[in-house]
């Protein structure tokens, strides 16, 4: 009976999540709105069941996990980056063409392995979650790979090896230490199992929208996208015309990108432009540290409205009224307008559609917000990934850095 009961309220929160979300099919013109017509009801319907099913239980997440099953999931990842740092270096040996096998390659060690090996090395990632510690190794890795590439720019006999042998030595040393002296985690990555579903439909919006509506923002001339490729593509050519660039990390990390990848324009701004996801793991983990005990329930809720709401709200009203007004515009136009008269909410938004400098330092500032609530991180380690974390967002985009320095 009572699995009848859920069945039928489960059923009738899809019909008024349809019914809900109707309006949308009539408001838009374009394809595009079948799309978020399903995105809207899915949503209602995973708002209805992180609220309804206060007390679900998922067996396997209860499951206990050894430490020799945590040692051997962290040494196969070990030996994934060692082996992807030794692809990458014999890509570079045998002058390989680029190809998507390699670009992929590319963005795991210059965007996650390099910094998770560095943190591995420093006997950080015991007192971070697995969330905390992928956030933690994403901007830990744009600093590395920056730095690295930057000394390679100017000591022309190190260029071409300058990123994949590091990386190779950085990935190496860090499986040898977790053999030797493997570390666990102790903290969860969430609040609940159920935070994911809400975090998950969270990405979902951005994905669908950078899928839709990228490819046309990306091929529009003069867009930040097409010139910070352009400036990246010069940087190894002229690199004393870089050096007081307040943009300066993003343009190294996509040319070093570009340079051990050898991508093309359409393959590297699709592949760099899902790196502004990790804007959403970043808030709530910044979330989960200061709200979790008020209410289990916040993080995720306010970690979904802040990605669909937060810096777009006015865009969108504005938008709706054009829509009522000029209805025989195509999405694409409708954005575009919208972003001319409103600052370029929605060309902007939390994301964009292409990885911009203040996205890296909002990550940034996100974490380090995070770790001025972490009392039990050593003083050094901790005053090392402070520091760290105001270069990046020095290097990346200063107004962030001036209101943390402030604060």
């Amino acid at each position: 009976m009572k699995m009848f009961h859920r069945a039928l309220k489960f059923i009738s929160a899809l019909l008024v999540a349809s019914i809900i979300s109707v309006p949308t099919l009539w408001l838009l013109v374009d394809p595009f709105k079948y799309v978020l017509f399903i995105y809207e009801v899915a949503l209602i319907v995973s708002l209805f069941i992180f609220f309804e099913y206060r007390n679900i239980r998922i067996s396997f997440a209860e499951t206990k996990i050894t430490n020799r099953e945590r040692m051997n999931s962290s040494m196969l990842f070990d030996f994934l980056l060692v082996g992807a740092s030794l692809f990458l270096l014999l890509s570079e040996s045998l002058n390989m063409k680029g190809n998507l096998v390699l670009l992929v390659v590319t963005l795991v060690v210059t965007a996650f392995g390099s910094g998770y090996s560095l943190l591995n090395l420093l006997e950080m990632t015991k007192y971070f979650s697995k969330l905390e510690l992928m956030v933690l190794s994403y901007v830990m890795s744009l600093l590395i790979t920056g730095l690295l590439f930057f000394v390679g720019l100017w000591i022309p006999l190190l260029k071409d090896y300058i990123l994949s042998v590091p990386f190779l030595f950085l990935c190496l040393f860090s499986a040898i230490k977790n053999r030797i002296r493997p570390s666990t985690v102790s903290r969860r990555s969430f609040s609940q199992l159920k935070d994911l579903l809400l975090i998950l439909m969270a990405v979902g919006f951005y994905v669908i929208l950078y899928v839709f509506l990228f490819p046309k923002f990306a091929t529009s001339f003069n867009t930040d996208g097409s010139g910070l490729y352009r400036l990246s593509v010069i940087l190894p050519r002229a690199p004393g015309l870089f050096y007081d660039m307040p943009e300066l990390l993003l343009i190294l990390f996509q040319s070093s990108t570009l340079f051990l990848s050898k991508a093309d324009l359409i393959s590297s701004q699709i592949a760099i432009g899902f790196l502004p996801l990790m804007l959403i793991p970043s808030f709530y983990v910044m979330m989960k540290e200061y709200f979790e005990h008020v209410d289990m329930h916040l993080p995720a809720l306010s970690t979904l409205f802040w990605t669909i709401f937060t810096s777009c709200l006015f865009g969108w009203v504005y938008y709706l009224q054009l829509q009522f007004g000029s209805s025989n515009l195509s999405v694409f136009n409708l954005l575009n307008t919208t972003a001319y008269y409103t600052y370029l909410s929605t060309v902007y938004g939390i994301f964009g559609f292409t990885f911009v400098p203040y996205i890296i330092s909002f990550t940034a500032l996100f974490i380090v917000i995070f770790l001025l609530k972490r009392f039990d991180i050593p003083k050094f380690k901790f005053y090392f990934l402070f520091s760290s974390l105001i270069i990046i967002m020095f290097l990346s985009h200063v107004t962030e850095a001036v209101v943390i320095t402030f604060i």
